[in-house]
């Protein structure tokens, strides 16, 4: 493969406890944990059709406020994943690593929603030298947060893609 192009939605589910500030509109940044489920999904390389398994994603980011309805941050994703193609099955680990934009709308007082557009690089590395790859991610996500009385309570979902890249 010359050039390895894959555009993948999946579905990124997670949850995390913001243990900062417990009222939302006074913070001033956001520091978190997530696990999430990376469904499986079919990826286009070139014309051929790869199965991607599902597999578990950890993502760990910060985000900073710079005004009390916007916030830029950086995130870290890994992912050990497998992919599947004419009966083969290869392990593979990809890494991300981005920036994001998020501007917050306030439904309440204790109750927040937080779209994101996350923009990175990610590289997946496998035994097979001609599946390594690299290329620019563009991802899309929601988050909703919930302040309770002592914690922040966080939930996100989202897309992943990876519109251009590919390998030598």
């Amino acid at each position: 493969m010359k050039k390895l192009a894959i555009l993948m939605l999946v579905l990124l589910g997670s949850g995390c406890l913001l243990f900062s500030q417990v009222d939302l509109k006074s913070k001033e940044y956001d520091l978190g944990f997530t696990v999430g489920l990376w469904m499986a999904g079919d990826v286009d390389i070139e014309g051929i059709t790869v199965d991607k398994d599902g597999s578990f994603l950890l993502r760990a980011f910060i985000d900073a406020y710079l005004i009390p309805k916007l916030a830029m941050g950086v995130y870290v994703n890994f992912s050990p994943t497998s992919i599947s193609y004419y009966g083969y099955s290869e392990d593979v680990t990809i890494y991300e690593l981005g920036c994001a934009i998020k501007p917050r709308f306030f439904i309440k007082e204790d109750l927040a929603i937080k779209p994101g557009l996350n923009i990175g690089y990610r590289t997946a590395s496998t035994d097979e030298e001609n599946l390594e790859m690299d290329g620019l991610a563009i991802n899309l996500s929601i988050e909703v947060q919930k302040s309770l009385e002592t914690m922040i309570l966080s939930f996100e979902g989202g897309f992943l893609s990876q519109p251009v890249g590919g390998n030598e």
